[in-house]
């Protein structure tokens, strides 16, 4: 595969000299990993490649024209320092775009936490059923909104005033 510094006037003149695969890469001179994949269409995007638990990995940045060579290097840079410090930038991303449910994160504290530690985890368990609505289990924590939350709370108080208080 060649190589050479990526900088705007070299992305422009790229073209796919690759044998009808798609995988024609050339890759920067100044940042070991750092390279741009052109494809036989003419489309160009960034790429990073890097080896994490003896896998071989190449995530894409980006594509040429949303991302300048220098924010493109600037983010391989980023998920380079991430490899080294052990985290797969691939399964990070993946992770984030999947995100936990309110349901997983429920059953996650009363297996790691309320079972273990606790006598009265049949009261958390029944708390949960009482007072989370069942449609949030499969929502995503991040999509529930402090308005939700504070509606929730609010309802919660009305109903079972002991219960919305026992902790202040």
């Amino acid at each position: 595969m060649p190589s050479k510094k990526l900088t705007k006037r070299a992305v422009d003149s790229a073209r796919y000299k690759g044998d009808g695969t798609g995988r024609f890469v050339i890759w920067d001179t100044d940042l070991k990993g750092f390279g741009l994949r052109v494809y036989p269409s003419g489309q160009k995007v960034f790429v990073v490649s890097y080896r994490i638990a003896g896998r071989k990995r190449l995530k894409v940045l980006g594509a040429y024209g949303v991302f300048t060579p220098d924010q493109a290097r600037s983010n391989a840079k980023d998920a380079l320092r991430d490899v080294r410090r052990g985290l797969d930038p691939i399964e990070e991303e993946r992770k984030t775009a999947q995100g936990e449910t309110l349901g997983d994160l429920m059953d996650a504290f009363m297996e790691r936490h309320s079972k273990p530690n606790k006598k009265t985890w049949k009261s958390d368990e029944a708390r949960f059923e009482q007072h989370i609505p069942a449609r949030w289990n499969g929502r995503k924590v991040k999509s529930i909104t402090r308005a939700e939350i504070a509606a929730l709370h609010h309802k919660i108080g009305r109903r079972a005033p002991y219960e919305a208080n026992r902790f202040l």
